[in-house]
């Protein structure tokens, strides 16, 4: 590597930090926050294999190229955003869902998802805890338990919470949140992941400040309510300790896991940037609208595989078309779309999910119906640029939608229909009638 290079590195480097310490400066708490933290995490990690020589500068600023441009994105917007907010002329709010539809959706959810840990096995306990984890198909019922427990559970909980604000009432106050909130907590620490608490953590926030956009400074946050963090770290830890990858290593157990979110974490989003994995496919994206659509179709899928395999293969060496076993790999949403689409326009789409964050963090709801797919739109968005797979989020969390949404409709069968003005006038008559007629 030449001077210029070095030089041309270091000024990347040094541009992305001003940025990403412009945008800390301006942002409140909120989801851009959470994902600047995971993707710089992947930076970080890139760096760190560019210094040792396993992969070039090149491929570490064009993850930079991204994280500025969703960084770059928000910024452009978010003022304009919150300013259009305060002058937005808003009409009164209705409440949508009903009691017993929310609480028919938390109970659908909670119950088929803790079906699925039983009946696949509770992967906490399991003896295979790293193979037991990634099972979501074995409880059977067509995949709809394992559904119900990776997506069914996160959308009651946001269906729960956003019901309790339209009606005005403390989350921990409002049963159907009680009930979820329980359903979710027993989930992640039954599912065996270690960052499954942390997880649940990050979106409950990214939800609480969708729907109650919050004037606190991410300092001020943090100072304030960073001991929310500590239990999830506790039980991140103690789940670790029992991986046997991390059990059989020599290096100690908090190297290991600095390692996993950084050099680790980086290397699925390497090899995508690389176009390591082209000679088995030209484009991720197409690649998997045609394998999940023979899958979920019952179609033949012997010598198919997603994308996600295919760069998991290339880690380990392994044919992506046999049976062998491969360990589920985060690659991130952007990294997907520059293998499929290019650096420009992935570029772009990162810059438009910028803009809607922004957005979304301004704009004023009128109906709890709104809110929700808002809520889910941010949560689909912020799982699928941590560990990419596009076309399955899309797929999985437009089917747990539609289910959740029958179960709604079914659940609303059951609410009590309100007495009308006229009925009212008709009891009242009736009662004087009796009174005047039949008692005397």
């Amino acid at each position: 590597m030449n001077n210029f290079d070095i030089l041309f590195n270091v000024t990347c480097l040094v541009v992305l930090a001003i940025v990403a310490l412009i945008a800390l400066l301006q942002v409140k708490f909120n989801m851009i926050v959470f994902l600047g933290y995971n993707l710089s995490l992947v930076y970080v990690g890139l760096c760190l294999l560019a210094v040792d020589g396993v992969t070039s500068w090149e491929v570490v600023n064009q993850y930079g190229l991204g994280v500025a441009g969703l960084l770059l994105g928000y910024l452009s917007c978010n003022r304009y955003a919150y300013s259009r907010r305060l002058t937005a002329h808003t009409s009164p709010t209705t409440v949508t869902f009903s009691d017993s539809s929310v609480m028919a959706v938390v109970l659908a959810a909670g119950t088929l998802g803790l079906y699925h840990l039983v009946a696949s096995g509770i992967p906490i306990f399991s003896s295979a805890i790293e193979i037991e984890r990634f099972d979501f198909t074995s409880s059977g019922l067509f995949g709809i338990p394992g559904r119900m427990f990776l997506f069914g559970i996160p959308i009651a909980w946001m269906c729960a919470s956003v019901n309790a604000h339209f009606l005005g009432v403390a989350w921990r106050e409002y049963r159907p949140w009680q009930l979820a909130t329980g359903f979710y907590i027993v989930s992640a620490l039954l599912s065996g992941f270690k960052s499954g608490m942390l997880a649940m953590l990050f979106t409950m926030l990214i939800v609480y400040f969708l729907i109650r956009p919050s004037p606190v400074p991410l300092g001020i946050f943090i100072r304030k309510y960073w001991w929310l963090s500590v239990p999830p770290v506790l039980y991140g830890l103690f789940v670790a300790s029992s991986y046997s990858t991390y059990q059989n290593s020599a290096a100690p157990l908090w190297r290991q896991l600095l390692d996993r979110v950084t050099v680790v974490g980086a290397q699925p989003a390497q090899l995508a940037l690389e176009g390591r994995p082209a000679w088995y496919m030209s484009n991720g994206i197409v690649n998997d609208v045609s394998y999940y659509f023979r899958k979920y179709t019952g179609g033949d899928v012997s010598f198919s595989y997603s994308f996600e395999r295919a760069i998991s293969a290339e880690i380990i060496g392994a044919d992506p078309a046999s049976s062998a076993w491969t360990t589920p790999v985060t690659i991130g949403g952007y990294s997907e779309l520059v293998f499929s689409l290019g650096t420009g326009i992935a570029v772009v789409c990162l810059a438009a999910v910028g803009v809607w964050i922004a957005f979304a963090h301004n704009m004023t709801h009128r109906s709890s119906t709104s809110l929700l797919l808002s809520a889910v739109m941010a949560y689909g968005l912020y799982n699928w640029l941590l560990k990419g797979g596009l076309i399955y989020y899309i797929l999985n969390l437009g089917a747990v939608c539609v289910l959740l949404s029958v179960v709604a409709l079914f659940g609303k069968l059951g609410e009590q229909r309100p007495i009308t003005g006229v009925e009212i006038i008709s009891a009242h008559t009736e009662a004087e009638f009796r009174d005047v007629f039949i008692n005397e």
